[in-house]
């Protein structure tokens, strides 16, 4: 978990320190200063992640170029911008990471990760979507994350190959509603 006081150390309001208080049954940094009284409320980032089908069944996964887990297989996604909605950041990422426009087809589901930025170790919520590609094949948009786009049968990867804990519970809970659906 993030140590708040070594990382948030002024206010982002006033610049006065901040202290770690008690808010909400969560330890908070809180600025010193009483006038203001900032709480630097730590929420989860939302991402995005899309499990995307060919033809012929399989999924689409990139390989990392970079870490965390640079070499194992990534659905497509990453991190929202500010205030970007969750439908509109999958296709933006779809278009930078393997330059092709898909249709968001499901919502599969959300789960919790956890992903480590410069050593912080940060909360994700990860929006599951189940997606299709429109038009062209997928080419690798940004060679300094993806090293290979890779098509698999969803039922042959290991979660040892899989980079991020999201991955596989994503693929879980696509594979669960698929189950569902078809008795």
């Amino acid at each position: 978990m993030i140590d708040h006081s070594k990382v948030f150390k002024y206010c982002p309001r006033c610049g006065e320190g901040l202290k770690p208080q008690e808010h909400d049954r969560q330890m908070m940094p809180t600025c010193i200063n009483k006038q203001c009284g900032f709480i630097f409320w730590q929420t989860s980032s939302p991402t995005v992640a899309a499990i995307i089908l060919n033809s012929n069944e399989q999924v689409l996964y990139t390989r990392r170029a970079i870490d965390p887990d640079k070499g194992k297989l990534d659905l497509p996604g990453g991190f929202l911008q500010y205030g970007e909605l969750p439908e509109v950041g999958m296709k933006r990422e779809a278009l930078e990471e393997i330059g092709v426009e898909i249709e968001i087809m499901n919502i599969i589901g959300f789960v919790m990760d956890r992903y480590y930025y410069q050593d912080i170790m940060m909360r994700n919520l990860v929006i599951g979507m189940e997606a299709k590609i429109l038009g062209d094949d997928p080419v690798i948009g940004d060679s300094s994350e993806i090293a290979e786009i890779v098509w698999c049968d969803v039922n042959s990867i290991k979660a040892s190959d899989l980079a991020v804990t999201y991955n596989e519970k994503l693929l879980m809970l696509f594979k669960l509603r698929n189950t569902k659906q078809q008795t």
